[in-house]
């Protein structure tokens, strides 16, 4: 079974057992250690670093400048590929499309000891994201190391739909045909966006007793922050609340301290807090942060801290918030994610009339693209609207008929 490691800081590490090393009590050996800087690292069962893997990570994340959550992504991918690899006894240089089908039907065995979270069965739109990784592997060493690449000649032509499913269906030409991939599996719809209503937005305020737990959900919810950006927000971004500002600024920026789950997903931007928040902010930094830090020692300024005694002051998890929000609405008995409350504020603005490229600005998307979802369902709410109007008109002549 071959070894990912995930480093999200610069390490030294033993070459032979992949462990960080304390350089207090040994000293730098080149030909026993090596160091590892923020990257994810494929270890074969030997302990020897997989190189072909390590040149194609580096790569996407040097030179094409793609996001950690996407290299890491293609690491834990090709972390399956290799196991898949090692148990065929196949070199990764001589695999067919063959080996690809066997490699999809190798994904989607029901066994817990293949699935990254323990009980969990792989979807299709999982394996389809495994696969995609693993033919970007194969697109780069095919062209820079000259390999064999299974993915050629992948592109079947069919006759177009009469209903398209992105995704599955990846061409289209200019010939009325589609080009559908032959290692695509046909993906369920996916999950209709939830967008949370007054009543509901004050249900879970009402239900959450930590003002730290408020102040998070009200930057989810006027300002459109992601989980990971909440997480990563450091006390030098609070400002002093001025009240008579319409919006202040919040500048996100990166830093080696973030690690994976507090990644700015689109890298630095600027969210703007409605004054009111920026007050909160400030408050909690004064009054309890502070508090909370005070002659602990602790070497970070994230701002969204524990508050409990076990882990007072150290910078609150991924996990936990997960954890407490998935309590929280099982409480109130409300079916969403902490997610949503990005979309509730993507739709509003989108019902307010702000224009797409404003509101991927303000989302912190350089596509436009991405959130013309939002529009869509701004402008289904008034056919809706106008639509109930119009059978009104006619519901009681009708029931009269009747």
């Amino acid at each position: 079974m071959s070894y990912l490691k995930v480093y999200e800081q610069e390490k030294v590490i033993d070459k032979h057992t992949t462990d960080e090393v304390d350089m207090n009590i040994n000293e730098y050996n080149p030909e026993s250690m090596l160091i590892a800087k923020p990257q994810c690292v494929l270890f074969d069962k030997d302990y020897n670093r997989v190189e072909e893997v390590f040149e194609f990570l580096e790569q996407r994340k040097n030179t094409k400048r793609q996001a950690w959550n996407t290299i890491e992504s293609k690491a834990r991918a090709l972390k399956l590929f290799y196991d898949f690899l090692e148990e065929t006894k196949m070199p990764y240089y001589s695999i067919t499309a063959r080996e690809i089908n066997d490699f999809i039907a190798w994904l989607f065995r029901d066994n817990e000891k293949y699935s990254l979270r323990k009980l969990t069965k792989r979807t299709a739109r999982t394996v389809n994201n495994y696969i995609s990784h693993v033919r970007d592997f194969y697109t780069y060493h095919s062209y820079i190391n000259n390999i064999n690449n299974p993915f050629d000649g992948e592109i079947e032509l069919i006759n177009k739909p009469s209903s398209m499913s992105k995704g599955f269906y990846e061409h289209t030409l200019s010939s009325g045909k589609v080009g559908k991939s032959s290692f695509t599996i046909k993906e369920r719809g996916k999950k209709p966006i939830t967008i949370l209503g007054e009543s509901e937005i004050a249900s879970i305020l009402d239900a959450s007793t930590l003002k730290r737990d408020r102040i998070m959900i009200a930057l989810m919810l006027f300002t459109g922050m992601r989980i990971g950006e909440v997480l990563n927000l450091k006390v030098q971004a609070i400002s002093t609340p001025d009240m008579t500002s319409k919006a202040q600024v919040l500048q996100m920026i990166p830093s080696q301290q973030d690690g994976k789950r507090r990644s700015l997903k689109t890298g630095e931007r600027t969210i703007y807090v409605p004054p009111f928040l920026m007050k909160e902010l400030d408050d909690y930094y004064t009054n309890t942060w502070i508090d909370l830090v005070d002659g602990k020692g602790l070497d970070h300024d994230f701002f969204f801290i524990s508050e409990g005694n076990r882990h007072k002051g150290k910078p609150l998890t991924y996990g936990a918030v997960e954890s407490r929000f998935k309590k929280l609405f099982q409480e109130i008995g409300i079916s969403a994610m902490p997610h949503d409350f990005r979309h509730t504020y993507a739709t509003n603005l989108a019902r307010l009339g702000t224009d797409i490229s404003t509101l991927a600005e303000m989302l912190g998307h350089k596509n436009t693209s991405t959130v013309g979802i939002y529009i869509k369902m701004a402008e289904m709410e008034d056919v809706n609207k106008i639509l109930e109007e119009f059978y009104g008109k006619f519901t009681l002549e009708m029931e009269s008929v009747a």
